[in-house]
């Protein structure tokens, strides 16, 4: 893969689209406690890349972010689920 600096708009949302759906359809196989604890330890991961004295606005700035967001995801319908943890 090419660094992000050689990706077009739509290259960026076609792999954003891609590594949510095969992240989705790995955690719905999972119980809610263990989806809970898997993104929780990424979302540390994530924050433990930059500089500490950022890390605080940077977790602000994320969870407004999932604020925003919680009236547009799907509902996790039976076909949805189905969905997402299809074998592909």
């Amino acid at each position: 893969m090419t660094g992000i600096e050689t990706l077009t708009d739509a290259d960026m949302l076609e792999l954003h689209k891609q590594l949510l759906d095969d992240c989705a359809r790995v955690l719905a196989r999972h119980p809610p406690e263990i989806q809970s604890s898997v993104l929780a330890e990424l979302l540390a991961i994530w924050l433990g890349g930059w500089p500490q004295a950022l890390r605080g606005a940077l977790l602000e700035n994320h969870l407004a972010a999932v604020h925003k967001l919680l009236p547009h995801v799907e509902v996790n319908t039976p076909e949805l689920i189905e969905r997402r943890t299809a074998k592909h």
